[in-house]
């Protein structure tokens, strides 16, 4: 009778714990990190977190717990935060006869560094621009664009005429940075940089027919953590996993906060924008948080209008962190979303099919 007491209350903390852990991720949609951190950490874990609440629930029906209240109530919010994470199916926007339309292509592509080993710069920079060549966009947004001579860059991507890019020259005479590439006209075009970072946003006025949209294609704040590190660690003494645990805390911490500054300033170079505003690329976040709220604010996010299945971009952890995105003008419509799960990065490729003027009908 005590074991069963013992194992029912034990089973009780736990719950009452990842209970606590999903309300903190809830919260980190609308408490800015810079005020209180916590929530967007367990953010970052909002998929695992609620898998665990679900485990627990369907143990607790299984054992007939009384318990069972405790996950249940936890998990029904979470029903109102699946659509970036995951869809069955959706009513995609049927296509316009006369509006015009545009493919969209934004991918980390990683410095072409490789994501397995045995590749070389060279061979993964060719296995990416055979896979946009195929996809065939029309403008494509690329972070993390790798060149080690920037007299080669019209070269690449030759097909597309109007271009934008900002560079950054690394120490062995390299260069990396954010280009932006289009079939239609660039009109107008900047960058938007951020203190103390090599992370940056370029912007580029893009004119498709008459209509002009502004484009952000954005690489914020990364966590700049290594998870099989922290792996390596729990299999050593507990000391060591706990101080890596500590310095993995104060990293998200201060990446969070580098993050919202980011966020800020693009929002306020789009307040002052004459145009509507496309928000692309490396977001380095997940839905559940500030900067998912704020830069989808008054857009559509094409995973939600248009997506299928499981949504993640990552990788490395793959279907669990989503962190590169789309955001359209409202006006737009939304007819195909697309994340193939390719092996040259540490991110997949996003692309996206655009109905323009759909709010005409």
């Amino acid at each position: 009778m005590r074991r069963f007491f013992l194992v029912s209350i034990s089973f009780r903390l736990v719950a009452l714990v990842a209970a606590g852990a999903l309300l903190l991720s809830y919260l980190s949609l609308v408490v800015n990190p810079v005020h209180f951190s916590l929530p967007a950490f367990f953010g970052l874990f909002f998929i695992p977190i609620a898998v665990v609440n679900a485990v627990l629930l369907l143990l607790a029906l299984f054992r007939r717990s009384r318990s069972a209240w405790i996950p249940l109530v936890a998990l029904l919010p979470s029903l109102l935060f699946l659509d970036p994470y995951f869809h069955l199916g959706n009513q995609k926007v049927s296509e316009v006869v006369g509006a015009d339309q545009v493919r969209l292509v934004t991918y980390n592509v990683g410095r072409f560094a490789g994501h397995r080993k045995e590749m070389t710069r060279r061979e993964c920079q060719q296995e990416i621009l055979d896979y946009l060549r195929e996809t065939d966009p029309d403008i494509i947004c690329l972070q993390e664009f790798y060149i080690s001579d920037t007299s080669r860059l019209h070269t690449i991507l030759k097909d597309y005429p109007y271009r934008h890019k900002h560079l950054f020259r690394l120490k062995g005479g390299t260069w990396f940075g954010n280009l932006t590439v289009s079939r239609y006209p660039i009109l107008d075009r900047g960058r938007i940089s951020f203190k103390g970072s090599t992370n940056l946003s370029i912007w580029t006025d893009v004119q498709v027919g008459s209509e002009i949209f502004r484009l952000y294609n954005n690489h914020l704040e990364s966590f700049n953590i290594s998870f099989t590190r922290l792996v390596k660690r729990l299999r050593g003494s507990g000391e060591e996993f706990s101080e890596e645990l500590n310095q993995l805390q104060e990293k998200m911490t201060r990446s969070n906060l580098k993050r919202v500054e980011q966020v800020n300033v693009v929002l306020e170079h789009i307040e002052q924008s004459p145009y509507p505003a496309l928000v692309c690329g490396d977001l380095n976040d997940t839905p559940m948080s500030y900067t998912y709220r704020h830069l989808s604010k008054g857009r559509k996010d094409t995973f939600v209008e248009a997506g299928e299945y499981l949504a993640g971009t990552y990788s490395t952890f793959w279907p669990l962190l989503r962190i590169d995105y789309v955001f359209v003008p409202e006006h737009f419509g939304v007819l195909l979303h697309h994340t193939e799960r390719l092996p040259w990065s540490d991110h997949y490729p996003v692309a996206t099919d655009l109905c323009l003027y759909s709010s005409r009908l």
